[in-house]
């Protein structure tokens, strides 16, 4: 078995654990919070082979690094805003990345995900600065989104699949955690679809050029 194998083995079981303390109805966040890291941690390590020689891979795996130390913020209260912050600096990094892959710019998808950003704005409930932090975030994820599909739709090639379905899932999944509804099935469907979009990503660092 790869390297490559070996590390999304681990990353599948350390899912599989986080999801199985989150059903239990005991007090395990801080144990949960650590098998959502390292999952993140894992799609970092498995991202960094073809940093070097791929300026895709590179800004993936500063992306996904950023994302980690995020999570490492959000570990501990005073450190939680920084931890925001490296969640939106990483998705700038992703952009980068979609950025130096060969596509056209397509006004469709791009219409269709400026609607989803003006409903959310119409429809936000929060107000002063954290609602304009907030709607920032949204837009940078959704424009993130749009450079994400971009290669996808101009060339439907192996490595242009995962990155679509990673943005898809990712925005799917900041739905879930951000949306008017919450059930511990949306809280579920939430993680699973960021762990897979974040894992896609890393995967994909070895189908891009």
């Amino acid at each position: 078995m790869s390297k490559r194998n070996l590390v999304i083995g681990a990353i599948a079981i350390s899912a599989l654990l986080a999801l199985s303390l989150n059903s239990l109805a005991l007090d395990l966040k801080p144990l949960y919070s650590f098998f959502e890291t390292l999952i993140v941690l894992l799609t970092v390590i498995l991202s960094s082979k073809r940093i070097i020689k791929s300026s895709y891979a590179k800004f993936i795996f500063i992306g996904l690094a950023l994302y980690l130390l995020g999570h490492i913020s959000l570990m501990f209260p005073p450190y939680f805003p920084y931890g925001s912050y490296s969640f939106v600096v990483a998705n700038l990094s992703f952009i980068i990345a979609f950025s130096r892959l060969d596509s056209q710019n397509h006004k469709v998808p791009l219409i269709i995900l400026a609607l989803i950003g003006l409903i959310s704005f119409l429809t936000s409930y929060e107000i002063g600065i954290v609602r304009i932090l907030s709607e920032v975030n949204l837009f940078i994820l959704l424009f993130m989104c749009w450079k994400g599909l971009n290669p996808y739709l101009t060339h439907k090639n192996k490595g242009n699949k995962q990155t679509a379905a990673a943005v898809c899932l990712l925005l799917f999944s900041y739905a879930c955690v951000n949306g008017v509804l919450h059930s511990s099935f949306i809280e579920v469907a939430g993680a699973v679809s960021y762990w897979t979009a974040i894992t896609l990503l890393a995967i994909s660092t070895y189908s891009q050029p």
